[in-house]
């Protein structure tokens, strides 16, 4: 089994000797759509879709050619890999580090892990995502503001200008604390910076 993604489209099918053929193409909902994992029969996909600065997981019923996000909300979906009856994958918001969870269809995805339990993450600021309008519409980005510890308002601002637009900013807990992206948001936002990572027209989460 295999899938090709082409504009709003999923295509899955059987990619043999002969070349590929389609089983089923079906339309998908967001902008930026990869698929990681189909069930050994063929029935089911599971893949995540950009929308904004999130990134959810998606099903696909091939035999129905209907799709579907799973997750909501401002959170971050990676790796999902089908199983028997739904799919396993990570999730992450803005506050809260990568966890294992578990879809089984017509249940909603539930936490299995608790690898960083023990985590300290009361000196992290909330981030925020916020909004302004385009020349095509709403676009988001992420704010971080300095914890209270850190100091009271007004503060110095640290605009982060990524590398857009192919690529953009996620609500992502590993984003905003890797120091090798989105300019170390937490750890400077610890040091009483304000954080500012805008995301442009055109980035993977906001179309073409």
């Amino acid at each position: 089994w295999a899938a090709r993604v082409r504009d709003a489209e999923v295509v899955i099918g059987v990619a043999g000797p002969n070349g590929f053929e389609a089983r089923c193409t079906v339309s998908a909902p967001g902008h930026w759509r990869e698929i990681t994992s189909i069930s050994a029969d063929g029935c089911w996909a599971y893949g995540f879709v950009d929308d904004g600065v999130a990134r959810h997981l998606l099903e696909i019923d091939v035999k129905a050619a209907k799709s579907r996000r799973i997750t909501e909300g401002s959170v971050v979906v990676a790796a999902p890999v089908a199983i028997r009856d739904g799919a396993v994958f990570l999730q992450e918001n803005s506050c809260t580090p990568l966890e294992v969870h578990v879809y089984q269809r017509h249940s909603p995805p539930r936490q299995v892990s608790r690898v960083h339990a023990k985590l300290n993450l009361s000196a992290v600021a909330e981030p925020e995502v916020v909004r302004y309008e385009g020349p095509a519409g709403s676009i988001e980005g992420m704010l971080v503001r300095p914890s209270a510890q850190a100091g009271r308002a007004p503060w110095p601002m640290v605009v982060f200008a990524h590398g857009g637009p192919w690529s953009h900013v996620r609500c992502g807990f590993s984003t905003l604390v890797a120091a090798h992206g989105s300019a170390a948001a937490f750890h400077l936002a610890a040091q009483g910076y304000a954080v500012l990572m805008p995301n442009f027209r055109g980035s993977t989460g906001y179309g073409s």
